[in-house]
């Protein structure tokens, strides 16, 4: 039950980023004069797209196979591409994370260019990624007995669809216009 609500919010999410551009008065307040993107270097831009599309990839692969085989794991060439995309996501969300680290701190003096929405959902991706990675490589080691490894993939699969809800909303209120 969790989880289809979990779908139904990323469903929502997208919808939201298909029906306005910006979150209205509240976003303006809290958030930058421009588009955030614009604020970035080229090396950014394109290593936040790098992240974004791999996240595209592992959710399509990830939420989708879950959504059209009824539940069934991952086999074959769909379990290939998605464990050969997890790779580059997490040196592109690391380096993501390092990089946009300081100007999203909460006590900062100066204009970083990050609202406090921009950096909530910032810091809400970067402790998600962490928990989405951890759970996937945890599994691997021969620590964890067999209730162990199920919580891990439960934890995995329920990050992961909230990681790509804040992904979408973060997407939303780094390329909105204003």
């Amino acid at each position: 039950m969790f989880l289809t609500l979990c779908i139904l919010g990323v469903l929502m999410a997208l919808a939201l980023g298909a029906a306005q551009t910006s979150f209205g008065e509240a976003g303006r307040i809290i958030g930058p004069s421009g588009p955030v993107v614009r604020r970035f270097s080229w090396i950014e831009r394109a290593l936040y797209i790098i992240t974004l599309a791999c996240a595209a990839v592992l959710a399509i692969t990830g939420i989708g196979t879950y959504l059209f085989t009824w539940g069934e794991p991952m086999t074959g060439l769909i379990l290939m591409l998605h464990a050969s995309v997890a790779p580059p996501f997490v040196i592109c969300v690391t380096l993501v994370a390092l990089i946009w680290a300081d100007r999203c701190q909460f006590a900062q003096e100066i204009d970083s260019g990050f609202g406090l929405l921009n950096k909530l959902l910032f810091w809400a991706m970067a402790v998600l990624a962490l928990i989405v990675i951890l759970s996937a490589v945890f599994p691997m080691t021969p620590v964890f007995g067999t209730h162990g490894q199920e919580l891990l993939d439960l934890t995995h699969k329920v990050s992961s669809i909230i990681l790509t809800i804040v992904l979408i909303l973060q997407a939303i209120v780094v390329f909105s216009r204003k």
